[in-house]
């Protein structure tokens, strides 16, 4: 009984820092797009987009997040912005579709984005279809200890956001 219910508190716990870590994703992503002049690039029709909860409950257990769990990410987290914003969320040409972010503990040394990346990668198994921030911050931290973009290969396009 009081195992279930550490259990569950866990689960409550994990949701909940999972849809932290979309806010902080989602208000990142508007950020750089309202500081970005870069030209839409449509994606065709998509469904509406789900809510908050659900994008973070996918997000926890979309392919690579577990393997990202593996590599020390207390939290890893894999978001298709196209899925969370809908029809409002085209995908401007130099942004992200896809928002991958890695939380490591205070006190741990986190993984590099590289590495990040390349567990990801291996995850999806080529499957990715549009330019992938990769984010790892360590908790407490108030900027990330890396945030790159990376195409759909898994070339390495540089630090995300990019500067003026």
């Amino acid at each position: 009984m009081i195992g279930t219910m550490a259990r569950n508190n866990l689960v409550a716990i994990a949701a909940g820092g999972g849809a932290a870590a979309l806010v902080v994703v989602v208000g990142v992503v508007l950020a750089v797009r309202a500081c970005s002049g870069g030209s839409q690039v449509s994606a065709g029709a998509r469904p509406a987009p789900v809510g908050h909860v659900d994008v973070a409950d996918l997000g926890m257990n979309a392919p690579g997040a577990a393997e990202l769990r593996r590599l020390g990410c207390e939290h890893a987290l894999v978001v298709d912005l196209a899925k969370l914003l809908g029809d409002a969320g085209n995908i401007r040409e130099g942004e992200p579709r896809t928002m991958v972010t890695c939380d490591v503990p205070a006190g741990v040394d986190p993984p590099t984005c590289e590495r990040a990346a390349a567990v990801y990668f291996v995850a999806v198994g080529g499957a990715a279809d549009a330019a992938i921030n990769i984010r790892v911050m360590r908790a407490g931290a108030a900027t990330p200890s890396c945030s790159r973009l990376y195409a759909p290969s898994g070339a390495d396009l540089g630090p995300f956001p990019r500067g003026p």
